[in-house]
């Protein structure tokens, strides 16, 4: 009697464990590259702030430049001025 043909293919087993295997990894992977576009646009997020708060700045200085610069005029003065709420701030 001869032996039975061996058949050919993966059994049920070995294709759940492949299939698991490869979600793991599918995991790992959107895992790891959702991090890093939330850092890398995190970065440009920030410089993006940081030249909108350098543009702000620099035009707010220029105003109050424009707006000292006087025949006589010594410069800025800072006054305490009231709030609203009864308290006083410096401003």
């Amino acid at each position: 009697m001869s032996p039975a043909p061996r058949r050919r293919g993966f059994t049920l087993l070995e294709t759940l464990i492949s299939l698991a295997l490869l979600a793991v990894l599918m995991l790992t992977i959107n895992t790891f590259l959702f991090s890093m576009t939330e850092l890398w646009g995190g970065k440009r997020d920030q410089r993006l702030f940081d030249q909108h708060v350098r543009a702000a700045t620099r035009l707010v200085r220029e105003t109050l430049e424009q707006a000292t610069v006087a025949p006589g005029a010594a410069g800025v003065a800072i006054k305490e001025v009231p709030d609203g709420l009864g308290a006083t701030s410096r401003g």
